[in-house]
């Protein structure tokens, strides 16, 4: 197939509608694909597992839950570096919670020659951190806590394999499985470098293009559903503007 029109472009953001499958070998080459991708552990129709492998011909950093981490790894295991948990602070799985612990984090696995970059916690004042559990405001050296979805609480150099941001309420989220801006952001910071072209080829509400924009980063994004390529559009368009506040 040939190359579809975007359905929204930017000097810096560029959305298409479609299946990542089938405009993958159309696109440039990427520095960093940076996703979230289905799991297959839903009934919704959009929860169906693909394939990665065309994608993880590049450096990748990629969420991921039981069991399809698992599968994820060992179909590529001469790529996998190593993983890191995320702890999302808001708890889920009520409904399971008889049966099992109710859960609190997600994995992000990073495969291929990535570049990483230490990144310096940024540190914040102490009213923000009303937000996070009384045990959690002091953590050991290089983790990173987050509350009301703010800034980095610490002043560590080195991270530890242990994220803390606190995930999108269900109530303001765009999407069924957003994350937050502040660990996309680092994520990107910590993977990439300004000028670089990201891939997300599952888009969603458009949270890894609205954060590479802001970085000075290139996007790609590709998205099956067009009422998501909507909202990301939305954001993309609007994020001059808020940048600039």
């Amino acid at each position: 197939m040939t190359l579809p029109s975007p359905y929204y472009q930017d000097e810096w953001v560029t959305i298409y509608h479609g299946d990542c499958r089938e405009i993958l070998p159309e696109l440039p080459k990427v520095d960093l694909v940076l996703t979230d991708p289905p799991y297959g552990l839903t009934q919704n129709k959009q929860d169906v597992v693909v394939d990665l492998s065309p994608f993880l011909i590049y450096p990748a950093v990629v969420f991921s839950q039981q069991p399809y981490t698992t599968d994820l790894i060992s179909q590529h295991r001469g790529i996998f570096k190593y993983d890191l948990v995320w702890d999302k602070i808001l708890i889920s799985g009520f409904l399971n919670a008889n049966r099992m612990p109710l859960r609190q984090h997600e994995i992000i696995l990073v495969f291929g020659n990535v570049n990483f970059t230490p990144i310096k916690s940024e540190g914040v004042s102490k009213n923000h951190s009303k937000g996070v559990p009384k045990e959690d405001r002091h953590q050991n050296y290089g983790q990173h806590n987050f509350a009301d979805n703010s800034d980095v609480l610490g002043n560590m150099k080195h991270p530890t394999s242990i994220l803390k941001f606190i995930k999108p309420h269900p109530s303001v989220a765009q999407h069924r499985t957003e994350k937050p801006t502040k660990l996309m952001e680092w994520l990107i910071k910590s993977y990439s470098v300004e000028g670089n072209l990201i891939l997300d080829p599952f888009l969603g509400s458009g949270t890894t293009a609205y954060c590479a924009k802001k970085l000075n980063r290139k996007c790609i994004g590709i998205e099956i559903e067009e009422k998501y390529c909507e909202i990301a559009a939305k954001r993309c368009s609007q994020s001059v503007m808020n940048f600039s506040q």
